[in-house]
């Protein structure tokens, strides 16, 4: 499931409240920096996604000829809304708009599939995956794959990733999706950083997307 976050991550933060990222001095993903501050810990991190980047290149050239399978793969989706009672806790139905958007690009049903640029237009396709919100918790209990935890931690926690403390589900079995007020910007720019996600090979405890609620759906806050 972690091959998946970048790109999932890249969609969200492209495909949502478009109008807010053009008022705003924006920097739409800090991936790559979590990845570095990440990699100064653990150098072998930079091992870790070079054989990766090898064997998806791989998996890319013998499987390219193999699409259309019919298949749909369903990825469980949580999202975890951590919120201060502010407007940072958003409803069921922009997390479901969220999806929805998300879905509608992975099926290649985007309202807007006919203007995909020429140097792409030879590989776009229905990826045949399909996010759902998870039924079932890490525990076997039924759930409606949101959780909504009261913590400061929403607005702007340094280091970025001591959010993801507050609550985390296998990585194994889910897609987590951190919904925050806000996300510190360390780089020094003053610009509003939308979400990030951490690349494959890093800890299974932090793996997962952080999104601004703000920034999350095209409805809502």
């Amino acid at each position: 499931m972690r091959i998946f976050t970048l790109l999932i991550a890249s969609l969200f933060l492209f495909l949502t409240n478009p109008s807010n990222t053009h008022a705003q001095n924006t920097e739409q993903c800090v991936s790559e920096i979590e990845f570095q501050e990440a990699a100064k810990q653990d150098p072998n991190l930079l091992k870790v996604r070079e054989d990766l980047e090898k064997e998806t290149a791989e998996w890319i050239a013998n499987k390219s000829s193999q699409r259309g399978g019919g298949q749909v793969y369903k990825i469980p989706v949580v999202f975890h809304v951590i919120h201060t009672c502010g407007g940072e806790n958003i409803s069921k139905a922009q997390i479901l708009n969220q999806l929805e958007t998300l879905n509608e690009d992975f099926s290649r049903t985007n309202s807007d599939a006919s203007q995909t640029p020429l140097q792409f237009a030879n590989v776009a396709a229905d990826t045949e995956i399909e996010f759902v919100l998870a039924q079932l918790d890490p525990q076997g209990n039924c759930t409606d794959g949101i959780n909504r935890i009261y913590s400061n931690l929403s607005h702007s926690p340094d280091p970025r990733n001591s959010v993801k403390s507050t609550i985390y589900w296998p990585r194994s079995k889910y897609l987590n999706i951190w919904v925050v007020g806000s996300i510190i910007n360390t780089s020094g720019s003053g610009g509003i950083i939308l979400g990030y996600a951490q690349f494959p090979g890093g800890s299974g405890t932090t793996d997962g997307i952080v999104i601004r609620a703000d920034y999350t759906g095209s409805i809502g806050t």
